[in-house]
């Protein structure tokens, strides 16, 4: 349940917030003015149908999120977590994994972080890169370790040392004690005085 529910929660809300992100930067009014000055958010149809936003954006995009979000003979993601009307089921649903899915890939054609990732690890996005697309034949032939470092290069690891690990039977032991007043935050920190190059507190 937890899979699926709380990333949808997090998630809709953020992906509307891009395409309204996305009407304003291309110059399209996402809200309404009333006559007392005030201003109103427009419902998210309305965003997706701004003339703007749909003269210089793809429009299977749009078409695939305004079906997924916000039309009711659609998934309508958006207005049932809105509604507080998600379920388990729904959540689970092949709509919503499929919502999941479109997010993950109109960011790792967009996002500038992503081409940062692609860049450091050598990875197209758009072209099959033959050392990366290998028939699954092939890939039963290969020791695990081929297989970790086709996917992991080693030269492109950013962390070269090898740290030491925690003596984590010291840390049971210090915990368990009786009486003993340790706390994981004080045994991480001594464990830094030791090996400062080791594993950060999280």
């Amino acid at each position: 349940m937890y899979i699926s529910i709380n990333p949808l929660h997090i998630l809709a809300p953020q992906v509307e917030n891009i395409f309204r992100t996305l009407a304003e930067e291309v110059g399209a009014l996402t809200v309404t003015l009333g006559k007392d000055g005030t201003s109103m958010e427009k419902v998210l149809s309305s965003v997706f149908d701004l003339p703007e936003l749909v003269d210089c954006y793809d429009g299977d995009i749009l078409f695939t999120f305004k079906g997924l979000l916000n039309e009711q003979a659609g998934a309508n993601i958006r207005n049932k977590i809105a509604h507080g009307i998600m379920n388990e089921s729904t959540a689970f649903s092949g709509a919503s994994i499929y919502f999941l899915c479109a997010t993950i890939k109109i960011l790792s054609f967009t996002s500038a972080r992503c081409m940062e990732i692609y860049g450091r690890y050598q990875i197209s996005p758009r072209d099959k890169n033959q050392s990366l697309y290998i028939d699954y034949e092939t890939l039963k032939q290969m020791s695990a370790e081929e297989v970790e470092n086709l996917i992991y290069p080693p030269e492109n690891i950013r962390r070269k040392d090898v740290s030491v690990m925690p003596d984590y039977q010291a840390v049971y032991e210090h915990l368990s004690k009786p009486g003993s007043k340790a706390n994981l935050f004080y045994l991480w920190l001594k464990y830094k005085k030791e090996c400062p190059s080791g594993y950060q507190y999280t």
